[in-house]
């Protein structure tokens, strides 16, 4: 059981994040918190999990209690064993490099006996058929594949409670549907669960409770039936997607004149990650037009952000070429790429940048301009 009522404003905000925010959630129930973006939900659940105030600070007033504890005055540690957590960013929450381990880091913290945490670890890897991601170097691993280690590693621990936050926000369809199995069995053995979504079509038939928030608020409480049955324009209203992807509707876009340019060609590249076997990039190619937007779509660990990283050189191909061809920005208005340049160049020095601010600095915004900016950073880093 989940009972709470919160207020809490940032060190930083001159506004409350959180305005006399109140719910009860019994035993046994799964919760989703949702609305846009900004409205609350993240902050919500550090307030109970105990990052606010013991990480964020800020005034914080009101009480929370896990199965009838008060939370107030106990530590982290202790409020862990109460309720289980999952971050947005996996990587916030990582301590070990090796993924084994780390599902294997907050029984250890407890106290377990090595053999039964040996037999944990094990059995949460089999059960969801993630045997393919143990003993890997988790920085190794795609974004989506950490936030399958981050929800192995919650529900190794067997708390009663489990709050997530945004758990699919790195998942790939498949991997959204093996959380949604999780979620399920932890359910029948009577778990409550607490989240915080935006993606709301796996939660349809797990969900007993749709908590819309917005300004710091909770708006509404429905029920998955009345959630299901709030139309588009509320949706729209309510700043939620839809509980049914079969709604969901593509419209048709011209397409580009075949004589457009090409802004970026990408040949024959190859990487790999160290000393890991394989090539996790080999022999792509592509090109794309000025003008055109491009979606990269796979399952989680097919490549996407390492090509992502190659292309403005954050790694260096091991095989292969990518050619950025030169675009002026200010080539139809002379003043668009000026303060486009001075915006980038007040960026990078806000951000410690100095040798790349002072590279773009005076520059026309060009692709050359931008890699000779990101080579001047990178020679600084090192």
């Amino acid at each position: 059981m989940i009972d709470f009522e919160f207020e809490f404003q940032y060190a930083e905000e001159k506004q409350p994040t959180l305005q006399k925010v109140g719910g009860s959630i019994p035993a046994g129930r799964c919760v989703v918190l949702c609305g846009g973006s900004g409205c609350g939900k993240s902050t919500l659940l550090r307030c109970i999990n105990g990052l606010i105030p013991q990480f964020y600070e800020g005034e914080l007033k009101g009480f929370c209690r896990l199965n009838g504890q008060d939370t107030a005055g106990l530590r982290i540690g202790e409020i862990g064993e109460l309720a289980a957590s999952v971050f947005q960013d996996p990587r916030s929450q990582f301590f070990t490099v090796n993924s084994s381990n780390e599902v294997a880091f907050g029984l250890e913290n407890h106290g377990l006996p090595q053999d039964k945490i040996r037999r944990r670890v094990d059995e949460a890897f089999r059960i969801f058929h993630l045997e393919r991601l143990k003993d890997r170097n988790v920085y190794e691993l795609s974004s989506g594949e950490r936030q399958l280690i981050s929800i192995l590693s919650a529900w190794a621990m067997d708390t009663d409670i489990f709050l997530l936050d945004e758990p699919t926000a790195n998942l790939d369809f498949a991997a959204t549907q093996q959380l949604k199995e999780i979620l399920l069995a932890l359910k029948k053995q009577g778990k409550t669960l607490l989240l915080s979504e935006h993606r709301l079509y796996y939660l349809a038939d797990i969900a007993d409770e749709f908590w819309v928030m917005a300004d710091g608020k909770i708006k509404g409480k429905n029920t998955a039936a009345e959630a299901k049955a709030f139309s588009a324009e509320q949706r729209q209203t309510l700043s939620l997607r839809t509980l049914d992807l079969a709604e969901i509707t593509v419209p048709e876009k011209e397409p580009l004149p075949k004589t457009a340019p090409t802004a970026l060609a990408v040949s024959d590249v190859c990487y790999t990650y160290g000393r890991k076997a394989g090539d996790t990039l080999s022999g792509v190619s592509f090109s794309v037009r000025e003008h055109e937007i491009v979606g990269l779509v796979g399952a989680n660990g097919c490549g996407k952000s390492t090509l992502l990283n190659l292309i403005p050189r954050f790694y260096d191909v091991t095989g292969g070429k990518v050619t950025a061809v030169q675009v002026d920005a200010s080539a139809e208005t002379p003043e668009l790429g000026g303060k486009a340049a001075e915006t980038l160049a007040a960026q990078l020095t806000q951000t410690g940048s100095t040798a790349g601010a002072d590279a773009i600095t005076g520059a026309t915004l060009t692709s050359e301009a931008i890699f000779t900016a990101m080579d001047a950073c990178l020679a600084q880093a090192q």
